[in-house]
């Protein structure tokens, strides 16, 4: 995901992504303010189906602060038989643990995370 910082403090960001803005933690040496970074996503969450991430009337792919972590709304592009989730946020993909009964590939979905993390690719 191609995001530009917005804010660094200490190891938290605020950042912009053409999906929207959202407060996250840097992995690695602190960005600078106003520069681009292409990231990976991550998170220490597992969240389960039906409680922190639950299907969608559909709308435009979004990240969001939600509280002290993130709203994502995406579509659920593929789930593994371990779990593995894998979201389409616009033209990125992030993938995650989950619990439970997931919905079937395709479905728009909304994903409430305590933790996000970024991870500078350096590309």
């Amino acid at each position: 995901m191609r995001v530009e910082i917005l804010k660094v403090d200490g190891d938290r960001v605020a950042f912009a992504a053409d999906v929207g803005t959202a407060v996250a933690g840097w992995h690695d040496v602190p960005p600078t303010v106003g520069r681009v970074y292409f990231v990976e996503l991550s998170t220490h969450d597992t969240p389960t189906w039906g409680q922190d991430i639950v299907a969608t009337s559909g709308g435009a792919a979004r990240i969001a602060p939600d509280g002290d972590g993130v709203v994502i709304d995406a579509v659920l592009e593929r789930i593994d038989a371990d779990g593995l989730a894998f979201l389409r946020i616009g033209s990125s993909l992030f993938f995650f643990s989950t619990e439970g009964a997931a919905p079937a590939a395709g479905t728009p979905i909304r994903v409430r995370l305590a933790t996000l993390t970024l991870f500078d690719t350096r590309i």
